[in-house]
């Protein structure tokens, strides 16, 4: 794991600080949803949420880079949006949470998250 302080320092590089973000985050949705989950597989999990379990495959998987924050409205997307990750929290009794934040906030907070699990 890179240290805080060499985060800050490559966190200077915009392209660098932005892959990071961009995969932590999809990273900690992966993980959320697994913990959700529990044990159930993911087409229990999918059929409670009234859904397909390759929706909920794709979320759990942080290499996929089809969940969006867009709300997009075309039936025929493929794509993972901010609805459908609220709309599976809800029916699930939790809810999303997000903050714009300065790339040091996100370091510290990410150190946080990563202290929890």
């Amino acid at each position: 794991m890179i240290s805080r302080k060499r985060l800050k320092e490559k966190f200077k590089e915009k392209q660098y600080r932005d892959a990071y973000i961009k995969r932590s985050n999809r990273e900690y949705i992966a993980y959320q949803i697994r913990k959700i989950r529990g044990t159930k597989t993911q087409t229990e999990f999918a059929d409670m949420l009234g859904t397909r379990q390759t929706i909920i495959s794709r979320i759990e998987n942080p290499n996929y880079e089809g969940i969006t924050l867009n709300t997009i409205t075309n039936p025929n997307y493929e794509g993972i949006t901010l609805n459908t990750i609220t709309e599976l929290a809800a029916k699930s009794g939790l809810a999303v949470y997000i903050e714009i934040v300065t790339p040091n906030e996100f370091i510290e907070m990410s150190r946080i998250r990563t202290e929890k699990e």
